[in-house]
């Protein structure tokens, strides 16, 4: 089980390393919004395909779009490595409470008032990420009903909360592993 998810969790890290926006149109990573290949600027650092999308004839609120959708896609990538990162570490913290119950290991009376102090701490924050469930599934309808309508300001102001929710998730989810890993640290 712990290697399918290592497995996992160095696969999405690997696609999280390579952002899709150094990456041009050709295939030419791009850094800086500098084109490595020609040494030519794009525009606000943005990769070939901007200019390609806005010469086929695609208007710049589809291509703002585009843009947000892959970030927001992204966002969801990187919510679900930190998942996979919380639940093993929940599982190691499972083992040594575990352990302590079962009498193989014990704590000083400091290092429960540490847990008991972690413990509340860690329940604020999934309080916080349980307040924030189902918004991005209903912001997501809104943006598919403005998609059918194709009113791209709609579609990018969805897409803008849907990354504002998005990265509240992500910063709950980074304390939560700082959390967790201070459990790590106060029983091991």
């Amino acid at each position: 089980m712990k290697k399918k998810i290592a497995a996992v969790v160095c696969i999405l890290a690997l696609v999280l390393a390579i952002p899709a926006a150094a990456v041009g149109g050709n295939g030419q990573t791009t850094t800086g919004g500098q084109n490595t290949e020609s040494g030519q600027n794009t525009e606000n650092g943005q990769s070939s395909e901007y200019g390609a999308a806005v010469r086929s004839g695609a208007s710049e609120g589809q291509v703002r779009v585009r843009g947000q959708a892959l970030q927001a896609r992204q966002n969801n990538l990187q919510i679900r490595l930190m998942n996979t990162e919380n639940y093993s570490l929940r599982l190691e913290c499972r083992q040594c409470i575990q352990e302590i119950k079962d009498g193989e290991r014990d704590l000083t009376q400091e290092q429960l008032l540490q847990l008991t102090e972690l413990q509340t701490q860690l329940q604020e924050q999934y309080d916080l990420l349980s307040a924030t469930q189902g918004e991005v599934h209903e912001l997501m309808l809104n943006f598919r009903a403005d998609r059918l309508n194709q009113d791209y300001d709609a579609m990018s102001s969805d897409l803008e909360a849907i990354m504002a929710v998005q990265e509240n998730r992500i910063a709950i989810k980074e304390e939560i592993s700082s959390l967790l890993q201070q459990i790590l640290d106060v029983v091991e």
